[in-house]
């Protein structure tokens, strides 16, 4: 339980991390966001696998998913690696059916975690297109530039030596965002 606790207040620093990992890594607020968000992921899986052991433990009919799978002579970092697999399966909503539930308690809590898996799943597949469009968006802007780089060395000749240093600047300006930066300054009041 107090591991729980020191991973909260992870989450509660994220502010902290991120900047950390923002001059760290250079990462965009997106790829930041969805860094975040498979930490989580694997946090929750974790627990939620911890939970799968401790559930089935409580149950001494025959009928719990350790004992119908033969799952009982494993050690315990095996038993944790298929709770673990089963958990990330569930909430993945592949369901492959190769380790089953037939309790009433497993079963509704499996209800409960693929409800909870078809919402994180529908969150993350968002955010990863978001994710993927705004990178996009910015390869795009950089490829109309230089194809508009391109038209004007064709259209007025310029020397190879002035068009390799202006698409440098090109691509340089990309890296370092500056026309997000001057488009911010200009809306201030």
């Amino acid at each position: 339980m107090v591991k729980l606790i020191r991973l909260l207040k992870v989450i509660k620093e994220r502010n902290t991390i991120s900047k950390y990992l923002n001059e760290v890594l250079k990462l965009n607020i997106a790829l930041e966001r969805l860094a975040f968000f498979c930490f989580i992921y694997v946090i929750l899986v974790h627990i939620v696998s911890c939970f799968w052991v401790i559930l089935s433990s409580f149950e001494d009919s025959e009928d719990n998913f350790i004992m119908r799978n033969k799952l009982y002579d494993l050690e315990s970092g095996e038993l944790y690696l298929v709770c673990f697999y089963y958990t990330t399966v569930i909430v993945a909503t592949i369901g492959y059916g190769d380790i089953t539930v037939k309790t009433y308690i497993e079963q509704i809590f499996c209800i409960f975690l693929l409800i909870c898996g078809v919402v994180g799943f529908s969150f993350a597949i968002g955010s990863l297109s978001s994710v993927l469009s705004s990178l996009d968006a910015k390869a795009g802007k950089l490829q109309e530039k230089l194809a508009i780089l391109n038209n004007i060395k064709q259209e007025y000749q310029l020397p190879y030596e002035l068009y390799r240093r202006l698409r440098l600047a090109l691509n340089y300006d990309h890296s370092k965002n500056t026309d997000e930066h001057v488009a911010f300054l200009n809306e201030l009041p």
